[in-house]
């Protein structure tokens, strides 16, 4: 559905606010869509990415280990390291603390990329350090790009919907006028949407009552909400994703 149309969905269908003057504007009613559709993707990983550069890229430099990933990224699901997406190895995904048991000093190593290591503040960790190039000259090169690091990845949406947009499909960084998790989920997360708007504190509109009500059928399609511990864990910790024949550690 187009914002326009969610916008009446949830006038009509959640909030019963059809006469003018309406009690929630329009700008109201947008942002809290826009809050939908991010707590949607943070719940149940609407939206998989593998192919937007500035999201999923990372060039790698030589003896360079940590990188910031970028604040749309919800988790990484897998990686893999080359000179080009049609020549790249995965790399396994592991914590320090393991890291620490099974290779002692590894961050203090250099090599051929094996691992990756997402952190709770947002970084990653793409390890050993890429070592440096011999040269003709026979001089150890430090300096430089030494391949790319591909992501996929489960993220928030890449656009802020507006009413105003005239950007095209995709356009990273600009509006656009409908959500871009899948079209089947759309009249689903107005439940939350109605949820914060039950929760605007005025005489006319503040009811908790048919606030929690929306906020647990949101819950049933989409999952319990997620604390912001339980965030960083899972952003740290999310082994689970299936790779194939990853490369040793260095090799």
């Amino acid at each position: 559905m187009l914002l326009t149309e969610l916008i009446q969905t949830l006038r009509v269908d959640f909030l019963d606010d059809v006469a003018e003057p309406y009690l929630w504007s329009d700008p109201e009613l947008v942002s809290k869509i826009i809050e939908a559709e991010k707590e949607a993707c943070e719940r149940a990983n609407l939206i998989i990415d593998d192919s937007t550069p500035e999201i999923c890229h990372i060039a790698v430099q030589q003896g360079v280990m940590g990188y910031t990933l970028d604040d749309r990224v919800l988790l990484v699901r897998r990686a893999s390291f080359g000179t080009s997406s049609t020549s790249t190895y995965p790399l396994t995904q592991t914590t320090k603390a393991r890291a620490d048991e099974t290779h002692p000093g590894w961050n203090n190593h250099t090599g051929t990329p094996g691992v990756y290591i997402c952190e709770e503040n947002g970084s990653i960790i793409i390890a050993p350090a890429a070592a440096g190039t011999t040269g003709t000259d026979g001089i150890v090169s430090t300096a430089g790009t030494a391949g790319t690091a591909f992501l996929q990845v489960s993220r928030y949406p890449l656009n802020r919907m507006t009413l105003n947009s005239t950007a095209g499909t995709g356009t990273a960084g600009k509006g656009i006028t409908y959500p871009e998790i899948p079209p089947s989920y759309h009249y689903k997360m107005l439940h939350w949407a109605a949820h914060l708007a039950f929760l605007k504190n005025d005489s006319e509109t503040f009811n908790a009552a048919k606030a929690d009500k929306h906020a647990g059928l949101f819950a049933q399609y989409f999952g319990l909400p997620i604390d912001a511990a339980t965030k960083q864990f899972m952003r740290s910790n999310n082994l689970n994703s299936p790779r194939m024949r990853p490369r040793e550690f260095g090799s």
